[in-house]
């Protein structure tokens, strides 16, 4: 499992599973975002599993489930209050990180600026750029 750090305190990941959350309790993450909806493909683990795994490792499960046909500003907002309270280093997957950095570049556009979010995610390897105008709203409201 790969995890791509877009700050000090969050990185993204995709789908991570059942194996995979010992390994990040002892990389250090404290907690993880769920950015994904249950039952998006057959085969997927089940937020509740993931969250009693991730208990049993001493560590937070929040779900923010985002729909792959839109991240909504509510998700942004959630996502937001979350990541600003949760406990350090915080983990957010999805089905391929791109709706965790998305509601990240989202929400930290007003405060980071539109350019440097954006480049953030590259580097991560996330194209940001259909999102471009979104982003820049975002950072205006």
């Amino acid at each position: 499992m790969e995890t791509k750090v877009l700050t000090p305190d969050l990185s993204v990941a995709a789908q991570i599973e059942l194996k995979d959350i010992e390994m990040l309790a002892r990389a250090g993450f404290k907690t993880i975002i769920n950015n994904r909806p249950d039952n998006e493909v057959e085969g997927q683990p089940l937020s509740a599993d993931l969250a009693a795994a991730a208990q049993r490792q001493g560590m937070t499960f929040i779900e923010i489930p985002v729909s792959s046909s839109g991240i909504t500003d509510q998700n942004v907002d959630d996502f937001g209050k979350e990541l600003g309270t949760a406990d350090k280093p915080v983990l957010a997957f999805c089905r391929t990180g791109t709706r965790s950095t998305t509601c990240w570049a989202l929400h930290a556009a007003g405060k980071r600026g539109v350019d440097h979010v954006m480049e953030i995610a590259r580097k991560a390897g996330y194209d940001l750029s259909k999102t471009r105008e979104r982003l820049t709203g975002m950072a205006n409201r």
